[in-house]
């Protein structure tokens, strides 16, 4: 896929297909140079590329597949380039997303505190919705409109955070404690 500020048609080259998505003009940004067979390419950097499939979940395998990217690639971002990006984007669903993401990849695997503190600071809820039990700011990210089913399937499947469901809600066959 390539990110472009107006719409464009797809195009074929060889068995391949592009897909162009169209981005906002201020939403293109985080680029970096690279070199590929002697060409010079403009691609964005890691940051960027997690921020944007986690915007596009739907473009990228689905939540699930983007919460596994983000295990595997957390440990090589900037965490103040990333937090600095956020408010660029200007997309408080992804925040949220991201804050949940963390949130419980912090329980299995080393997370920079700073990062999830720097994720909507200040922002709380009340815990008292019934089946939260869990940290407060899960509760935000639960309570501002996370699909828990979602959520829960990616913990069941990745099989990096085995988290029980209960904690972030009732799903099918199981009960509340």
């Amino acid at each position: 896929m390539v990110a472009v500020p107006q719409q464009r048609r797809p195009i074929e080259l060889g068995r391949a297909q592009i897909r162009f998505v169209q981005l906002k003009p201020e939403k293109l940004f985080g680029f970096q140079q690279t070199l590929y067979h002697d060409v010079s390419l403009k691609g964005s950097d890691c940051e960027k590329t997690m921020l944007d499939c986690l915007e596009r979940f739907d473009l990228c395998g689905g939540v699930a597949e983007v919460a596994r990217t983000i295990s595997a690639l957390i440990g090589e971002t900037d965490p103040a380039t990333l937090l600095d990006y956020l408010p660029r984007m200007d997309n408080q669903a992804l925040e949220q997303r991201l804050g949940l993401i963390l949130e419980r990849l912090s329980t299995v695997q080393e997370i920079e505190g700073d990062l999830i503190a720097g994720i909507l600071p200040g922002k709380w809820v009340s815990t008292s919705i019934p089946w939260i039990r869990t940290s407060r700011r899960l509760a935000y990210w639960m309570a501002a409109g996370a699909s828990a089913r979602k959520w829960t399937s990616w913990e069941n499947s990745s099989g990096r955070s085995q988290l029980a469901s209960s904690a972030i809600g009732p799903t099918k066959g199981a009960s509340r404690i």
